[in-house]
């Protein structure tokens, strides 16, 4: 696959490269994130689309099949990979070449990072210098930015997880962002977009202050959106229409008789539930790592764990206070994703970059549960 073949590929990629420095900017402004933070993200984050761009254009890839494709056909629009392919065929309408149309996709994924960002920078703020590193490395995991900065769906599902995850903070006054997040992962991701809603729903009934006909009207929205998410999920998902319980059931097994990707074949379809979730999450481990790839993502998984490890210790304090709603909604997203997922994963390749649709959630959980802790501590001293 060439990069470039014209002057005008090398000078619009150059253009669209800094386009997405004015974004990291101006972005990064109104997160209240540090110019210099917020650069540097967009530089990492950049650096690692070359990196895709390097591998993905001598080996096969999702991204060199959504470019390769010439679909606009807007009259049968559909959700997920149909939309990817439009999206990509209507930037090639500008000539945009493969390395200018990977930047695009990087200036996507780059507002997921920063958002993410600005959460974690925000709620260690004023943490010891330890949590304050743990939270920046955090962010600068090679698998948080690898993903999010290819063609494909993983820019827009990771842009609408951050975007979500910000939003949730103070959700009154970022009603808007939160349907942007919706709309983009409805895009890409229908099933996870439905959870989002559902989440949303769960953590407004929960609320003390909102008010009992709001929650009955939510109520009666999630029911139905309940009823239209199910069968369109699994029908996006493969299983057909026509699904009955056993159907359903043959389905889960096929999923989940595919071995795992990588170098010790890991059969899934005999774990227990809780097995499943942690291999989704955090495997590989540094011993099963077969190559370079997955000794990185290994690594990644162990500061991962260490942090749910250590947020789970603090979780369990009784001292605790009961999560307000926009926390219930991160935990209901969160928890609900990771169920689904881990039961439905074909391979570990795929939850190598689809877990990072509701991890952001999870880690801000649990670092919070660290931040605050330590901080109960230092005010008892």
């Amino acid at each position: 696959m060439e990069l470039v073949t014209s002057v005008w590929h090398v000078f619009s990629a150059f253009v669209i490269f800094l386009l997405g420095i004015l974004v990291a900017f101006s972005l990064g402004k109104k997160l209240q994130l540090k110019t210099e933070l917020s650069l540097l993200l967009y530089l990492w984050h950049t650096v690692m689309c070359f990196v895709y761009v390097a591998y993905a254009s001598k080996n096969p890839a999702d991204a060199n099949r959504y470019f390769k494709s010439e679909n606009l056909d807007f009259a049968h629009f559909s959700l997920g990979t149909h939309a990817i392919e439009l999206f990509t065929n209507i930037l090639k309408l500008f000539d945009l070449s493969y390395l200018g149309c990977f930047l695009v996709f990087n200036i996507i994924g780059i507002i997921g990072l920063l958002t993410f960002s600005a959460t974690l920078q925000g709620l260690t703020e004023n943490s010891k210098p330890r949590i304050k590193w743990f939270a920046l490395i955090i962010i600068f995991l090679p698998s948080v930015s690898f993903w999010s900065s290819a063609i494909g769906k993983d820019a827009f599902s990771f842009m609408a997880t951050g975007l979500a995850l910000w939003a949730s903070l103070n959700i009154k006054q970022r009603k808007t962002i939160l349907v942007i997040a919706i709309l983009s992962m409805l895009l890409v991701r229908p099933h996870m977009a439905g959870i989002m809603v559902i989440a949303i729903s769960v953590a407004i009934m929960f609320d003390k202050n909102a008010n009992i006909q709001i929650k009955t009207v939510l109520a009666v929205l999630s029911s139905i959106t309940m009823v239209f998410l199910i069968p369109f999920a699994l029908n996006y998902a493969g299983v057909g229409d026509n699904v009955s319980a056993d159907g359903l059931q043959d389905y889960l097994s096929k999923k989940q008789g595919h071995n795992m990707a990588g170098g010790s074949s890991l059969d899934i379809s005999s774990m227990s539930v809780p097995m499943k979730m942690f291999t989704y999450t955090f495997r590989p481990l540094p011993f099963e790592a077969h190559n370079i790839t997955a000794l990185l993502a290994s690594i990644d998984n162990v500061l991962l764990l260490l942090l749910f490890v250590v947020g789970i210790r603090h979780l369990r304090n009784t001292h605790v206070k009961q999560d307000p709603s926009n926390r219930i909604f991160m935990w209901a997203y969160g928890t609900g994703s990771l169920i689904i997922l881990s039961l439905t994963t074909a391979n570990l390749g795929i939850a190598m970059r689809q877990k990072w649709m509701f991890l952001p959630m999870l880690i801000y959980l649990f670092m919070s549960a660290v931040v605050f802790a330590t901080e109960r501590q230092e005010n008892q001293n």
